[in-house]
C-alpha cells in the first residue's frame, strides 16, 4: 500500500470524522480527499513526474499536511524540511534532494530570494496560506489520478541528522512505510478513531506517528504554537489520545504552573524519543499524566519503531525497581540485535549494535540503504546503521540478564554522543540513567 491509500481508507470509513484541525477549524476527510486529488493533479500538470521531489516548507499547519498528502496522491517524492532548522542547512537540503516545486508558508517568504538563487532547480513556487494556493487548484479536477506505484518506490527522501556530517537524503520506499505502520498497529493497537496533537515538526516522528491513524480516521490537531500551556490545555480541549514530544519539551510541560490544571484522561499514549530522558522525570509525568508513556527508538535509514516500551512495562519496571530503559524489539525483527560484525550479543557490555530491520530499513528489504551522498550514490546499510545505539546487558554482564528479543538502550556511539549535548544535563549526565 502507498502512504496515500491508509488516508484514502481513512476517508472511506470516516467521512464526517476531522482529519485537520488547526485549533479553531477542522477540515474533514471529506474536505481534504478532494483538496489531494487537486494538489495532485496541479503537480502532474505543473510537468512533475515518476522521481521528482517535492517540498513543503512551512510550521505545522493544516495545509502543509494537506500537500504532502497531494504530493503522495501523485506518486511524487516528498523531500522533508523542517521548518525549525537554520535557513543554511534548509537551502542545503533542498538543492542536496534535488527539489523541483516548492510549497511554502508566508512565514517564510522573505527566504525567498536566497531559496531562489541557492536552490535553481526549484522551479514553482506556491504559498499554502495565500490565495494563490487556492487559485494554483483552482482549474484542478476533483478526480484522483490514475497511477500505478510498486512496493519498491520511493514516497519519502528524508534527511539524516547530519551527525556524522552534512544531511543526507535517505529513501524511504512504500514497502518501509507498509512496515512501519505494521510495527505501530502491534506494538500500539487502536480500537477508536484516535487524535494526535502535532506538536513537534511534522517533518519528523510526529509526521511519522501520524501516518498510522489515519485508516482510523485520526485527527491531526496542528499547533499554530509551543506555547506549553496551550500545548496542555489543547489536550483536554480536544481529548487527545496520541502525542509525541521529545524530553526537553516534556520537562517544560511539567514545570508548568498549569500543569495541574488541566483533564489528561484522554491520553493513551505519550511517545517519547529522539534523547535520553531523566528516570525523576519519567516518574513525574506518569503521576501527571497516567500510564501513557511510550519510548520509540529509530532512525531516518530505518523508520519507527526499532525498540518499544510499551506503557504498561515502564509501570512494571519502577514497581519493580528496575531503573534502566530496557527496550522490547517489535515482532517483525527476525533478529533483533547484532554486534557490528553480524554477530549476536551475548555477553560483551557496551557493543555497537546494528538493528535487522527486515523491510522498513530505508530503500528497501534487506538492501543497503540508497544514502545520497556528496560524492553520490553509496550502499551504506551497514555503514549508516551500525552506529545506532550502545547496548549494555544487565549490571552482571551476562546473557542470562537480557530478557528474550530485549536490549537495554544505553546511548547512541560515542560519535553521535555530543549530538545528546544539547539536551538537559540531567537527560545525559549518564545513559544508565533512563
Amino acid at each position: 500500500m502507498r502512504l496515500i491509500d491508509y488516508f484514502d481508507r481513512g476517508a472511506d470509513l470516516h467521512p464526517a470524522r476531522d482529519c485537520l484541525h488547526d485549533g479553531t477549524r477542522g477540515w474533514t476527510y471529506g474536505d481534504v480527499r478532494p483538496l489531494t486529488h487537486r494538489i495532485a493533479n496541479g503537480l502532474l500538470a505543473a510537468g512533475l513526474g515518476t522521481g521528482d521531489k517535492v517540498a513543503v516548507y512551512s510550521p505545522n499547519h493544516a495545509m502543509a499536511y494537506a500537500s504532502l498528502l497531494g504530493i503522495q496522491r501523485a506518486g511524487l517524492i516528498w523531500a522533508p524540511v523542517n521548518a525549525r532548522n537554520a535557513i543554511d542547512e534548509n537551502l542545503f537540503i533542498l538543492d542536496n534532494t534535488d527539489v523541483a516545486f516548492l510549497f511554502y508558508h508566508s512565514s517564510f517568504e522573505n527566504y525567498l530570494a536566497r531559496i531562489r538563487e541557492a536552490c535553481p532547480k526549484i522551479r514553482t513556487f506556491i504559498c499554502i496560506d495565500r490565495p494563490e494556493f487556492e487559485a494554483w487548484m483552482g482549474g484542478q479536477g476533483e478526480t484522483a489520478p490514475d497511477l500505478a506505484e510498486a512496493p519498491e518506490d520511493v514516497a519519502i527522501l528524508i534527511s539524516s541528522g547530519g551527525t556524522t556530517g552534512r544531511p543526507k537524503g535517505v529513501q524511504i520506499t512504500n514497502k518501509a512505510i507498509e512496515t512501519m505502520n505494521s510495527i505501530f498497529w502491534a506494538t500500539m493497537p487502536i480500537d477508536a478513531p484516535p487524535v494526535h496533537l502535532m506538536v513537534a515538526p511534522m517533518t519528523h516522528a510526529a509526521g511519522v506517528c501520524s501516518f498510522p491513524l489515519l485508516p482510523y480516521g485520526g485527527t491531526n490537531i496542528f499547533m499554530g504554537t509551543a506555547d506549553p500551556g496551550a500545548i496542555l490545555a489543547a489536550i483536554e480541549t480536544h481529548k487527545v489520545t496520541h502525542i509525541y514530544m521529545p524530553p526537553t519539551l516534556i520537562y517544560i510541560l511539567l514545570a508548568h504552573p498549569n500543569i495541574g490544571k488541566h483533564d489528561y484522561s484522554s491520553l493513551k499514549h505519550l511517545v517519547y524519543a529522539s534523547a535520553p530522558m531523566s528516570v525523576d522525570k519519567l516518574v513525574e509525568a506518569m503521576k501527571v499524566f497516567g500510564p501513557v508513556m511510550t519510548q520509540t527508538y529509530g532512525q531516518a535509514e530505518a523508520c519507527m519503531i526499532c525498540t518499544f516500551f510499551s506503557p504498561e512495562e515502564h509501570v512494571a519496571a519502577l514497581e519493580g525497581n528496575l531503573r534502566h530503559r530496557l527496550a522490547s524489539s517489535h515482532p517483525q525483527l527476525p533478529q533483533p540485535v547484532a554486534d557490528v560484525q553480524g554477530k549476536a550479543v551475548v555477553a560483551q557490555v557496551m557493543q555497537q549494535f546494528a538493528l535487522h530491520l527486515g523491510h522498513h530499513i530505508a530503500g528497501g528489504a534487506m538492501a543497503p540503504c540508497r544514502v545520497k551522498t556528496e560524492r553520490g550514490l553509496a550502499e551504506a546499510l551497514i555503514g549508516r546503521t551500525q552506529h545506532i545505539v550502545v547496548v549494555e546487558t544487565m549490571a552482571t554482564g551476562k546473557a542470562a540478564g537480557l530478557l528474550p528479543r530485549q536490549v537495554e538502550v544505553a546511548d547512541r556511539k560515542a560519535p553521535l554522543l555530543r549530538a545528546h549535548r544539547q539536551e538537559p544535563a540531567r537527560a545525559v549526565a549518564g545513559p544508565r540513567a533512563c
